[in-house]
């Protein structure tokens, strides 16, 4: 029998340049809001943090604001989130990267969401791209780990202004790892017609399941860019998906 007390998860998330067109000083500058909930726990367990100025330095090299240090949130005792790193400027990109680790002795239902105000337009292209992990946190014979789409739902939800547009890894998708083991999934969307114009935000919304005492890390960007500035998002190369850490 799993005995196990609290949820603990780790938290990373980047808002990567998609442009070299904005300066070091871009006015008012609008900050990223982060929101939580663990869907499985009574209505009332989650976390809603807009991020202000005060958590921000400017970089004067590379016009980028930066988070000045972590970051710290609980849910009702059920879950504690550490902020590693945030990075943005006022190009509509966002990337993703955070692990959730289940501590209680049931499968969870998640629901994680990442906010970026944008500048309104009409961004001519987009594209988005995950990559899923998931570990096997106890050694019992025969235990496995899985992650996996929540029923009739997606992990991956890419949205403008709060509405969805693309999805990747949907009902049935599911990500298994051995005891004591872990495995990998990766899909994408290549560069695609948007056709969607950009009024308020853009954000990734990852919805899952994960068994009890397992880890599930997922990594995931969403870009909306005007035609023109398609060799500047191929420009970022190796920015495109790179993992910090891996399981």
């Amino acid at each position: 029998m799993k005995t196990l007390l609290s949820l603990t998860i780790v938290l990373g998330i980047v808002v990567l340049l998609a442009s070299p067109s904005y300066a070091v000083l871009i006015g008012d500058p609008v900050f990223p809001t982060i929101t939580g909930n663990v869907i499985t726990l009574p209505d009332g367990q989650g976390v809603n943090a807009p991020l202000g100025l005060e958590e921000f330095e400017c970089d004067l090299d590379s016009g980028k604001w930066k988070l000045k240090g972590e970051l710290e949130y609980t849910i009702d005792g059920a879950a504690g989130i550490v902020v590693e790193e945030i990075e943005f400027d006022p190009d509509p990109t966002v990337t993703v990267d955070f692990s959730v680790t289940n501590l209680t002795d049931a499968v969870q239902t998640y629901s994680f969401t990442v906010t970026l105000p944008s500048t309104p337009g009409a961004y001519n292209l987009r594209y988005g791209r995950i990559i899923t992990d998931v570990l096997d946190g106890t050694a019992y014979p025969g235990d496995s780990a899985t992650v996996a789409a929540p029923e009739n739902g997606s992990i991956y939800n890419a949205q403008i202004d709060g509405a969805v547009v693309r999805t990747l890894q949907d009902y049935d998708f599911e990500l298994t790892a051995p005891a004591l083991g872990a495995n990998s999934a990766e899909d994408f969307f290549a560069l695609e017609a948007n056709g969607v114009a950009v009024t308020q935000d853009i954000g990734i919304t990852l919805n899952f399941t994960l068994t009890p005492g397992d880890m599930a890390s997922f990594l995931a960007r969403f870009d909306v860019i005007p035609e023109p500035a398609t060799l500047t998002l191929f420009g970022l190369g190796t920015l495109l998906l790179r993992r910090r850490r891996r399981l």
